[in-house]
């Protein structure tokens, strides 16, 4: 607030499997700027992903967290 801005975290709690399925059908479509992903890459990726803690999430003025039935 000091500097006039907000700061805003958007969070999607989204099971592994679905983002698998997503990262699939986003690499058949292809399309300009897309990089295809493995599943064995994103196995990788997810296992270096932390959820954010509520300390975290109490640095920021908005905090939006999607879960599967939200997106």
């Amino acid at each position: 607030e000091e500097l006039g801005v907000t700061t805003e975290f958007n969070y999607f709690d989204i099971p592994l499997e679905v983002l698998k399925q997503r990262v699939e059908k986003r690499n058949e479509e292809g399309g300009h700027g897309v990089a295809s992903i493995t599943p064995e890459q994103l196995d990788t990726y997810s296992e270096l992903f932390e959820k954010p803690s509520d300390a975290e999430l109490k640095l920021f003025d908005q905090v939006s967290i999607q879960d599967r039935k939200s997106v």
